[in-house]
C-alpha cells in the first residue's frame, strides 16, 4: 500500500511509495515520490509540460508514473544529464565508434514488434539474469505502446540485423532514456556505450542540450558508468544541476 499525500495546489497528486528492499544496493531500503503524468484533474496534454518539468527536477519515468528516489537514510541515486554541447569523447569511446562505423540508426515510432520483443527477453535472460516467465507480448507491447509522453525507439542495425534499442522520451531540451537492450551475442561490440553515443549524435543534430540518463550510483558499477560521458551534472535537490 502505498500512502496518499494532500494534493498540491495546481492540482497533481503525490504520494510516497512503501519501502521495499533496494535493487542496487544491498541491505539498503527504496522508498520513491511519485507524480502520476495521467491526473485526472487536469486536460491529458498536461502529461508531457508536466514530466518535462519533473525530469528537469531530478525524476525519472516509469510507466504513467515519474518518480524520485526519497530513501530514509539513503542519497546514493543521482539524476544525471550529459551535456551534449561540450560532449568529448574519451579514447575508448572513440575506438567504439569505430569500431561499429557499419551500425546505423533509425528513430522509430514506439510500436512494439516480435523481433524487438524476442531481443529484449534474451537481454534480460542472459545480461540481468531475470526470471521473466510472465512477461507476456501483451505486457511489453503496453509498457513500449502506452506512453503517456512523446517516446521514441533509437533501431540500431548492422547489415540489416537489428542488435538493440534504446526506448527515449523525447523532451523539449533533449532526450531521457527509459531503457536499452541489446543482442547479448554482441557484447564485444560495447553496445550500450555506442547507443548513448549515437544518442548524443542525434541531439547535436536536432540542437537540444541534454542527454537524462536517468540515476548514476557510484556504489554499483552497473550504474555508475553514465558518468563515462563527459561533461555531465548531477542534480541536487538543494542546489539544482551541479557539474560532476
Amino acid at each position: 500500500m502505498s500512502i496518499e499525500y494532500q494534493k498540491l495546489s495546481t492540482g497533481f497528486s503525490v504520494r510516497l511509495s512503501d519501502q521495499h528492499p533496494c535493487p542496487y544496493l544491498p541491505q539498503r531500503m527504496e522508498k520513491d515520490l511519485i507524480i502520476s503524468l495521467l491526473q485526472q484533474s487536469l486536460p491529458s496534454n498536461i502529461s508531457q509540460p508536466l514530466y518535462e518539468n519533473l525530469c528537469q527536477l531530478g525524476f525519472r519515468r516509469n510507466g504513467n508514473n515519474a518518480y524520485k528516489p526519497m530513501c530514509d537514510r539513503c542519497q546514493k541515486c543521482l539524476a544525471t544529464r550529459i551535456l551534449v554541447d561540450h560532449f568529448v569523447p574519451s579514447q575508448s569511446q572513440k575506438r567504439i565508434i569505430q569500431k561499429n562505423h557499419a551500425i546505423t540508426f533509425t528513430i522509430i515510432e514506439p510500436v512494439a514488434n516480435d523481433i524487438h520483443y524476442q531481443l529484449f527477453i534474451k537481454y534480460l535472460q542472459v545480461r540481468h539474469q531475470e526470471k521473466i516467465g510472465n512477461l507476456s507480448y501483451r505486457a511489453y507491447s503496453d509498457w513500449i505502446e502506452n506512453s503517456p509522453v512523446v517516446s521514441r525507439i533509437i533501431e540500431y542495425k548492422c547489415q540489416e540485423k537489428i542488435l538493440g534499442c534504446m526506448i527515449v522520451d523525447v523532451l523539449a531540451d533533449g532526450f531521457s532514456a527509459v531503457y536499452s537492450f541489446y543482442d547479448p551475442d554482441f557484447k564485444q561490440l560495447s553496445l550500450g556505450t555506442l547507443m548513448i553515443l549515437m544518442g548524443i549524435k542525434i541531439l547535436q543534430e536536432q540542437q537540444k542540450p541534454y542527454f537524462y540518463l536517468g540515476y548514476t550510483i557510484k556504489e554499483n558499477p552497473r550504474m555508475a558508468y553514465k558518468l563515462n560521458f563527459n561533461p555531465c551534472q548531477s542534480y541536487d535537490p538543494k542546489t539544482g544541476w551541479q557539474d560532476v
